[in-house]
């Protein structure tokens, strides 16, 4: 009979339990608290009881879905602690081969690595606001998460879920609210994965497409009357009935492998030497000895998700109150919606809502307090089985190398210290020694053997060294596959290997470190999603004005202390309101590797080597980022106080600011000086453009004059006065409109040079020149127009009519 049965037997024999006797009304009254109401509690309405339904319902079913991943996982742990290494009808084999169980755990060390890997390389974050107007704010909301987080140990305990992802493949992270004034508002902790069960049919890693999670907690009676003092009566009688929510009793550990019997009130097996079967809470039989049981109860917490029609407050300026749920009874939603700042709005969404249950009876159930319309459970996930979803951690590949190494180490051993003995019946008198001291003197190295003479074979002593020598070498093989599979190499671990140089051995380090990446990637994942939810848990709870200490006092540097939600009465506003405006939180750009990163390092190094100094002074601070070493914040500051530079993320101080405003307005003025002169350049050269028009104007009248005067004197006729009058009139009406057209030109110039710096003055000097010489052209141009009537007059002396009619045309003009 196995060892399960034998206990499931024992538990039948047992005689009725008799429940103690238990009064309610005056266990409540020496807790001080009130008793449970007398008529139908609103918990067992039928509303309710419809809802607990479906989730007993989900919770049952999950409970028999996950029973294999439970085995498994709680393996895969026993594996890496040893002791699982060997199953007890494995151990009872041995024992009866006179074998020794020998245990060489290489999952340890390298699970070990992992989880120092992850310890060693913990990522920073930024808040980010949404607006310009809000930087200030999200600076001041990365310190306060930087307090919560220290106030939490969140470090601390993200690196036990972690462990819990690498070994049983999935840990969970814990968000809550912590109701004692003297803490935070806000708890962040680990939850053992043993304790939860979660929606499998949900495929996203963040399970924002779940139903439903579900944790179960062991609780004292009288806590548990404390926290529900309306429903002591229940909780009672889950105690007495020993319905521990769905079967938690004797058989508990059957339905779940990871079923812990001293979490229900009693002791573990093996625990202790007194007894060796437990039978829940009956406490232990088997021997003589009672041992008294807790009175405990098993609470279960179910967070799910239903559909439901609400209003929503929709609004630009509602801040944090983006999104919330209107409340019509809420005269601060109502003031709000009346003053337009936002507005109600039908919606059809997936209502959070959480339920507190023992047994067969509901004990809490109403909307979910968060705001972030989450699971407060936010898991890490390890590796996943593509055909079920099923996860599991890194030790689940690793178990049958493991298990082959044990026992070809076991088996050699026994190959080297056991001798097989061949021999006669004769061959020794068996009144002097018996065929069992005759082993045991075989198998001693100082061993004595008598051998009766008259035995024609006598006695061999025969060894198989050279199969122990075999099962060595295929244990070898087993330890470099647990290399191989789980990627923690030798090179990883700083162990000799015949990789000589630096960079082979920083090569097989990065190979090595891929196969792990998917543990630190899911781990940066959920991050992120726990930082978002304790960012939006901050903007809800830390509504209070409060003073916090950042940063202490180290090496002389004074502490600074941040203040929240102060009022100022002066201004009648709120210096550091939390709750003004939302934030994004953003995890910062670093690598996991910290091999990679060690060699962007060198390869930095390297390029800084060949820089100038002036060059290489502006990145050094750059480049220190890169490296490891403690305390390196602070070195780059140092390093930027010298250079002059700021960080990336960092905001400028006031005086920063200025001197920036100081240069952008001294690279304006510059910008514009330059285009003024540009474009006095340019007014210069359309100048230049208009004379070269005018005097082809004044040369074509020229040329057309003189054809004129010739065809005149070739006829011999009399010239027409009023013509020769219009033409000479038209020539003359476009030298004094070329003259006007200089003129306005010149004086837009000087009022454009007079408006111009000090710097102008060689554009304004070459401005005139061009005028002068404009002005020179224009009287060359008047005395060569009068040479060229003169010769006209000359030309037509013996024509009398000719010649007056220029003397009254000189005469006009």
């Amino acid at each position: 009979m196995s060892e399960r049965s034998q206990r499931i037997e024992n538990v039948r024999q047992v005689e009725e339990y008799t429940p103690r006797d238990f009064d309610v009304d005056e266990h409540l009254e020496e807790l001080g608290l009130e008793g449970p109401p007398k008529t139908i509690h609103p918990l067992d309405k039928e509303d309710v009881r419809k809802r607990f339904a479906k989730v007993s319902s989900w919770f049952a079913q999950e409970r028999v879905r996950q029973v294999d991943f439970r085995r498994e996982s709680m393996i895969d742990h026993e594996f890496y602690d040893g002791p699982g290494q060997w199953t007890q009808e494995e151990m009872n084999v041995l024992a009866r081969r006179g074998q020794v169980p020998i245990t060489f755990n290489q999952v340890k060390p390298t699970v070990d690595w992992v989880l120092g890997t992850e310890k060693k390389i913990r990522v920073d974050y930024r808040i980010l606001p949404r607006g310009e107007e809000d930087a200030k704010n999200a600076e001041m909301k990365t310190k306060l998460f930087k307090y919560v987080s220290d106030a939490n140990n969140a470090g601390f305990k993200r690196s036990k879920s972690f462990a819990d992802a690498v070994l049983a493949g999935v840990g969970w992270i814990d968000h809550g609210i912590n109701a004692d004034p003297d803490n935070e508002p806000l708890t962040v902790g680990y939850e053992d994965w043993r304790n939860v069960w979660y929606d499998t049919l949900g495929l996203e890693d963040d399970l924002s497409d779940g139903r439903y999670i579900f944790r179960g907690k062991w609780v004292d009676e009288d806590v548990a009357c404390a926290m529900f003092p309306d429903r002591a009566d229940v909780i009672h009688a889950a105690v007495i009935s020993n319905d521990q929510g769905f079967g938690y009793d004797v058989f508990s550990e059957m339905l779940d492998p990871a079923f812990d019997p001293k979490m229900a009130g009693g002791l573990s097996q093996g625990s202790t030497g007194v007894s060796p079967q437990y039978t829940g809470f009956f406490g232990y039989i088997g021997t003589q000895t009672s041992v008294e049981s807790r009175d405990r109860v098993f609470l279960v917490e179910c967070q799910y998700r239903t559909p439901a029609k609400k209003k929503i407050l929709r609004g630009k300026e509602l801040g944090t109150l983006q999104g919330i749920t209107f409340n019509e009874s809420n005269e601060d939603h109502l003031k709000l919606v009346k003053m337009g700042i936002g507005q109600a709005v039908d919606s059809v969404q997936m209502e959070s809502r959480q339920m507190i249950f023992t047994g067969d009876s509901v004990l809490q159930d109403g909307e979910s307090p968060y705001r972030h319309k989450r699971f407060s459970l936010v898991p890490i996930w390890g590796f996943k089985r593509k055909k079920d979803g099923t996860p599991y951690g890194i030790v689940r590949n690793l178990r049958d190398p493991q298990k082959d190494l044990n026992k070809r180490r076991s088996k050699a051993l026994y190959l080297l210290s056991a001798n097989r003995v061949v021999a006669d019946d004769d061959a020794i008198k068996e009144t002097d020694q018996s065929w069992d001291d005759i082993v045991q003197e075989a198998n001693r190295p100082d061993g004595l053997i008598k051998v009766y003479p008259k035995s024609q074979r006598g006695i061999e002593i025969q060894n198989e060294t050279q199969l122990a020598t075999e099962h060595v070498a295929l244990m070898t093989q087993d330890e470099k596959y647990i290399q191989s599979a789980s990627g923690v190499t030798d090179e990883l671990m700083g162990r000799d290997t015949n990789a000589v140089s630096g960079k082979a051995i920083r090569a097989r380090q990065e190979q090595g470190g891929v196969v792990t990446t998917a543990f630190f990637d899911n781990n940066r994942l959920a991050f992120k999603i726990s930082g978002e939810i304790i960012l939006s848990m901050i903007e809800q709870l830390y509504t209070e004005e409060k003073k916090i200490r950042i940063t202490g006092g180290e090496n002389g540097k004074t502490p600074e202390f941040l203040e929240i939600n102060k009022y100022n009465p002066e201004t009648d506003e709120i210096i550091g309101d939390i709750t003004a405006s939302q934030a994004d939180f953003v995890i910062s750009e670093q690598d996991y590797s910290a091999t990679i990163r060690e060699a962007m390092f060198a390869s930095m190094t390297e390029i800084l080597k060949t820089l100038q100094p002036e060059a290489a002074i502006q990145v050094i601070d750059l480049w220190f980022e890169l490296s490891d070493l403690p305390g390196k914040e602070k070195f780059v500051d140092r390093f930027r106080a010298i250079t002059g530079q700021r960080g990336t993320d960092a905001e400028p101080t006031p005086e920063e600011a200025a001197a920036d405003k100081a240069k952008a307005d001294a690279a304006t003025q510059a910008a514009e000086a330059q285009n003024q002169i540009l474009q006095v350049q340019l007014e210069g050269e359309k100048a230049k453009v208009l004379k070269l028009e005018q005097e082809a104007q004044l040369i074509a009248a020229k040329i057309k004059t003189e054809s004129v005067n010739q065809q005149v004197s070739a006829a011999g006729v009399d010239y027409d006065k009023e013509k020769l009058r219009m033409e000479k009139a038209s020539t003359l009406h476009t030298i004094e409109q070329g003259e006007h057209q200089r003129t306005m030109q010149t004086r837009d110039q000087n009022a454009k040079e007079e408006q111009t710096a000090h710097g102008m003055m060689m554009t304004e000097k070459n401005a005139e020149h061009t005028a002068n010489q404009a002005e020179h052209q224009k009287t060359m141009d008047v005395k060569r127009l009068a040479l060229d009537e003169k010769l006209v007059k000359a030309k037509d002396k013996p024509n009398g009519s000719v010649e007056r009619g220029l003397k009254s045309n000189n005469h006009k003009k």
